[in-house]
């Protein structure tokens, strides 16, 4: 704040940015709540049921019925103790899951009161130091320049700046117009002599129009694109493939995106296109109750008419052909990832896929040609890179808090998807738990490292390495021999070409449970560790001695949601209007499954370490007992990696 300001209005400021910095810690108390609750419960069923097995023993083992019966009455008041906390769970996940649902609504509340508050900070300026100085700074809030100051998003920076503009007009009288008029948000712009033509059915879609101001362009901050491209039109987003991943994931961040609209849902599935727009509807009217409850009946409108302009396709070629699409959000199964891929670059559409960028090498390959040859963009969907706990993380590597990174655990484990038959069979997915989960950890362990180190040596890691540990499941219904690894054990080793540094990571992708010790950072000064610390998860930082400070963590969007998949939606979105490739190229993500393939070669030559130029060499050599045909080459390929865990 000037020196010109209100100390009372600084003051009020400074207390609203503290509630929003401090508006999820409600919500994480409460699910911290839950899980003590609930692993409480846990042990004392646990304790029960020792109970009433050394009840039985006592009885028929021991011949001591008088044991027995003392054993079952102290059972019998942890059945009382049980009923009681699943009672106070139950409450507690309502609680959490109400607190959750409001967190949205508060923030706006609070990031309302914050723009009103900086609105009439900027009218006691303007009394203080004259209309010109209030109409400067104005129009260098609306230029997006001092949006850092504000700490605000970017739409509500551009959104509430219009109406200050207004209000001191009214307020002061003639005031300079500006040189050049800023576009409604969610508007598309009249056009002009100079504007391309409008897009016709049938015909690929054209480049997002820019701005044809150069110097204005590349004066712009680059990191508050969200703040200054209100002028472009909004970019209209086809997905492809409208299952649990989409629904549950990517359809949510659609309606908070004020760049982009859902212009198209395809599926081969009728049922899964039905589920899709019923949930489209229901996310679509609840933002909009939201909006009209605060008097943003404009947002709330755009909103209702996408959801009428919506359509419907059962295959990307007819996306393609209707020509209303400028990029598509895959989020099939891996089987389809790079034909769909290949087929959309080549019809002029941009891309983001879900991981992994493919089944096989192969696949990979062709796909990165395309790109390269497309002129398009590409996302390889990495939603880890925006989670608040890696971008701090990576954030404190960068600035020496730890001195130099050496080594650092990642794991990503859980009991496995047996609800999900798709995700065993290696003619969909290409490969088990390392290749679908492990592949988050691999990611965010070379973008903690750094995206500009390159991943050289990858070897799989005694007593587990790429192995099937839980050898028979259910799944579909019915108990079957996994083919496919449920547990892997890697090591990486990234490299920075330019200084000779070199780290080390090791990554647990697991279906078959967690084995190896919790994600943490070593460094040559110190380490980090992730903990929860007064309701808020925080990075733990140690030095040397043991000693240790606690930072927050916090996401690229500066609040703890949203983030993950929205974040890397609205990367994309933005990449494309600043006319930038992202920094999850197809190389990130051709890299990242080659590790994977890597991997299963180490295991299957004696956990020998491979790097993945003699990966992709193992590839081709493959390949080439199957001329012209790549189908043959591809299943073959998958068949030598995962014999590595059949055996």
């Amino acid at each position: 704040m000037s020196s010109s300001s209100n100390p009372e209005i600084a003051e009020a400021i400074r207390q609203v940015r503290d509630a929003l910095a401090r508006i999820d810690e409600p919500v994480v108390r409460a699910l911290t709540e839950v899980h003590a609750l609930e692993r409480e419960l846990a042990e004392t069923t646990t304790r029960r049921d020792q109970l009433m097995t050394k009840a039985t023993q006592a009885e028929l083992t021991l011949n001591r019925p008088e044991l027995a019966e003392t054993l079952r009455e102290e059972a019998a008041r942890l059945d009382v103790t049980i009923e009681a906390l699943s009672q106070q769970a139950q409450l507690a996940r309502t609680g959490a899951q109400t607190s959750r649902d409001q967190l949205p609504e508060r923030r706006q509340q609070l990031q309302q009161q914050l723009a009103e508050l900086m609105r009439k900070s900027v009218e006691f300026s303007a009394q203080a130091a004259g209309a010109d100085a209030a109409w400067d700074r104005v129009k260098r809030l609306q230029t997006g320049t001092v949006s850092a100051d504000l700490e605000l998003s970017g739409a509500l920076a551009d959104d509430r700046a219009n109406k200050m503009l207004i209000e001191l007009e009214q307020r002061l009288g003639t005031v300079p117009q500006p040189a050049v008029p800023r576009a409604e948000r969610g508007v598309q712009p009249v056009a002009s002599p100079g504007d391309p033509p409008e897009q016709k059915a049938g015909t690929p879609a054209v480049e997002v129009p820019r701005s044809t101001d150069i110097s204005e362009r590349e004066n712009r901050p680059k990191g508050l694109t969200a703040n200054m491209t209100s002028d472009l039109p909004r970019l209209r987003v086809a997905a492809i493939g409208t299952g649990g991943i989409f629904r549950g994931a990517h359809l949510p961040c659609y309606v908070e995106i004020p760049d982009a609209r859902l212009a198209a849902l395809c599926d081969p599935d009728p049922d899964a296109l039905k589920q899709a727009m019923r949930r489209l509807r229901t996310l679509t009217e609840d933002r909009v109750a939201k909006l009209k409850e605060q008097h943003d009946d404009e947002t709330a409108d755009r909103l209702l008419q996408d959801l009428n302009d919506i359509k419907l396709y059962s295959d990307l070629d007819e996306v393609i052909a209707a020509g209303n699409t400028d990029l598509v959000d895959i989020c099939t199964q891996p089987f389809l990832h790079a034909p769909l891929s290949i087929k959309a670059l080549n019809a002029g559409l941009h891309v983001m896929c879900e991981k992994p960028i493919s089944r096989t090498w192969l696949e990979t390959e062709e796909l990165i040609n395309t790109w390269k040859s497309s002129g398009k963009f590409y996302q390889h969907n990495e939603n880890w890179l925006f989670e608040p706990e890696y971008y701090t993380v990576r954030k404190l590597i960068q600035s020496g808090a730890i001195g130099e990174l050496i080594t650092m655990f990642l794991t990503q484990a859980h009991g496995g998807p047996e609800g999900r038959a798709a995700f065993w069979n290696p003619a969909m997915g290409g490969g088990g738990s390392l290749l679908d989960n492990g592949i988050h950890a691999i990611g965010a362990a070379w973008f903690v490292a750094g995206l500009d180190w390159s991943p050289e040596v990858v070897r799989a890691v005694a007593p587990f390495g790429m192995s099937t540990r839980m050898g028979q499941r259910i799944l579909d219904g019915r108990y079957q021999t996994v083919q496919v690894d449920d547990d892997a054990h890697i090591l990486i080793r990234f490299a920075d070409s330019r200084t000779g540094a070199w780290c080390t990571a090791h990554i647990e992708g697991s279906w078959s449970f967690q084995d190896s010790p919790p994600t943490q950072y070593i460094g040559s000064t110190g380490r980090i560790e992730m903990a929860h610390e007064d309701g808020r998860r925080v990075a733990r930082v140690f030095d040397a001695h043991g000693n240790h400070y606690d930072i927050p963590v916090s996401g690229p969007t500066w609040v703890h949601w949203p983030s993950s998949f929205y974040g890397e939606i609205l990367n994309m979105v933005q990449c494309i209007r600043a006319d930038e490739q992202s920094i999850m190229t197809p190389q990130f993500g051709a890299d990242c499954s080659s590790i994977v393939g890597a991997a299963y070669l180490s295991e299957k030559n004696g956990r020998k370490a491979v790097t993945l130029n003699e990966f992709q060499q193992f590839a081709h050599d493959v390949a080439t007992r199957f001329p012209g045909d790549k189908s043959a080459a591809n299943d073959a390929l998958v068949n030598e990696l995962l014999s590595a865990v059949r055996r």
